[in-house]
């Protein structure tokens, strides 16, 4: 389990956001914007990205399979083998993530699943959610969520993604729980319509990571104190 601190940086920004109708970054930060009014940076929640083999602190960065395909050439491809919630691998199909692909993006918010695999990363994590209430969905990428407000600390399953080279990301609280408004708490992936759609690592499940794209060695790393 992991907490997450209802009054931190994170709860103190949920005052602020009545909707989620955009983001935006600023220095690197997560910015949260709410129609015109202003936009609050929470400076905690910070991610870098380097690109280079010679970036970044090799002795804290664990290494991926990093590929690229000639029919997109923007895309930069990920090995996503498995993930895990509470500690327990989903044990879902290989085929699920590799038969269409799966890609990390900088420019994409929420982590988007084959449809598949997010229904059972959704169920483990209703089942392990189930002493706290439920809210409706706001009508946008959510169906997940939780009045929280009642709680000082919750105590959230952690999500783990498996990637190729044994390589494991935990996902901070702050990654797994998107607050919607100052009492809805939403679980913050999404699902695609189908199977054949391609995988998204989004920036959100990035956070407090730092990110190193060696191109030329076809390597991904991931490492922690990108807030440091």
């Amino acid at each position: 389990m992991a907490n997450f601190d209802i009054f931190g940086c994170t709860g103190w920004l949920s005052l602020w956001m009545w909707s989620i109708q955009s983001w935006a970054f600023w220095e690197n930060c997560r910015v949260a914007r709410v129609g015109p009014g202003p936009r609050i940076p929470s400076f905690t929640n910070c991610s870098k990205v380097r690109f280079g083999s010679s970036s970044g602190n090799s002795n804290s960065l664990k290494f991926t399979n990093l590929g690229q395909n000639a029919n997109h050439p923007s895309f930069y491809y990920i090995d996503i083998v498995d993930i895990s919630v509470g500690g327990q691998n989903l044990n879902l199909p290989p085929s699920l993530f590799s038969s269409k692909g799966s890609i990390i993006d900088s420019g994409t918010v929420i982590t988007r699943l084959p449809k598949t695999a997010y229904a059972a990363l959704r169920s483990a994590f209703q089942q392990q959610m189930s002493n706290y209430p439920t809210t409706s969905p706001p009508p946008q990428l959510f169906d997940t969520c939780y009045d929280l407000s009642g709680y000082g600390t919750v105590n959230i399953p952690k999500i783990t993604f498996l990637f190729g080279n044994n390589v494991n990301v935990d996902i901070v609280a702050e990654g797994i729980l998107v607050v919607v408004s100052a009492t809805q708490y939403c679980l913050a992936f999404a699902g695609n319509s189908d199977d054949d759609h391609i995988a998204i690592f989004g920036n959100y499940q990035q956070q407090k990571y730092e990110v190193v794209y060696d191109v030329a060695g076809g390597r991904l790393g991931f490492g922690p104190g990108a807030c440091d």
